[in-house]
């Protein structure tokens, strides 16, 4: 039986139990993404490895804030390796103020993977998993169509194929957007909410918001007019006639019930076309299901290392 962390005095065990592991196992590292930019990079090394699993992030998100989850996957046996992608923590940024989130080309996070999968190959071993939530989902999805034979299976956690747009049909969305960029505002911070508020605060949330306000790196808060304009045009990429079909990795994909930053129809359009992949859905889980308290996650953890196996 697997053990994991519980809600009970959750912040202490992390503090005294986890982090002291994890900084037994880690190798920082600066990485260059595919225009040479650099990208922050941690590699971390179970104890007797039977694969590598690589973590790809959501919007606004950090290595720091899946701590947890890298001492679960370690546990299990599997190598981690997690980097922060551009305009994200300690990577390259093109704006200066640290809480905004921006990206010229939302493929310039796909061509970023490739790319930090070759800067590693010297740490990885075994078979090659993919673990990937929200924003990273959808870089992950769009690898997985252009690289389809890289992973031996992977793991779509609330996957951002389409952003939640407010209730606003799709191509006023993208209106409003490409008004901005014509003003040239591509850099100015988003005015609407890229999603809405989800949910309540269980203690894992609360614990990264505390990791989140210790260090202006991990204090991205919001989305440039370009960030939301290629976030919205991510949704016609990903499901292009022919891509998700030319998939040949095995995909776990799981769907939040109570999701309100990103869209249900669209995840599971995208898992009807998939050759080989498992929809799950959980109904009472919110966006991010790695932080949910533990009669949620303590289930989906072993859903997604069974799936790794």
């Amino acid at each position: 039986m697997r053990a994991y962390l519980t809600e009970t005095d959750y912040a202490r065990r992390m503090d005294e139990t986890v982090l002291p592991y994890l900084a037994a196992r880690r190798q920082d590292r600066t990485l260059a993404g595919y225009d040479g930019v650099g990208l922050f990079c941690s590699c971390f090394s179970a104890d007797e490895p039977r694969g590598t699993v690589t973590v790809v992030h959501g919007f606004t998100e950090s290595i720091e804030k899946y701590r947890e989850l890298i001492w679960v996957f370690l546990s299990d046996g599997l190598n981690v390796v997690v980097y922060e992608q551009r305009g994200h923590g300690r990577s390259h940024r093109d704006v200066a103020d640290k809480k905004l989130t921006h990206v010229n080309r939302f493929t310039d996070y796909v061509k970023d993977l490739d790319r930090v999968l070759a800067q590693t190959a010297d740490f990885r071993t075994g078979p090659q998993y993919l673990f990937s939530h929200s924003m990273g989902g959808a870089v992950s999805a769009l690898f997985l169509e252009e690289r389809p034979a890289v992973f031996a299976r992977a793991v779509l956690s609330s996957p951002m194929i389409a952003p939640a747009r407010g209730g606003l049909p799709a191509w006023a969305t993208r209106a409003g957007f490409k008004f901005f960029l014509g003003l040239r505002l591509d850099r100015r911070r988003m005015i609407t909410p890229a999603g809405a508020a989800d949910g309540p605060v269980p203690v894992r949330a609360a614990y990264f918001e505390s990791l989140k306000q210790s260090s202006p790196d991990f204090q991205n808060a919001h989305p440039t007019h370009r960030w939301g304009y290629e976030a919205q045009m991510v949704t016609g990429k990903v499901l292009a006639p022919g891509k998700p079909e030319a998939v040949v990795t095995p995909v776990l994909l799981f769907s939040a019930g109570r999701d309100g930053v990103v869209l249900p129809e669209p995840q599971q359009e995208l898992a009807r076309r998939l050759p080989d992949c498992t929809l799950k859905t959980i109904p009472d889980a919110t966006h991010e299901i790695f932080a949910m308290g533990d009669a949620i996650l303590h289930p989906y953890l072993d859903d997604v290392l069974d799936f790794f196996r």
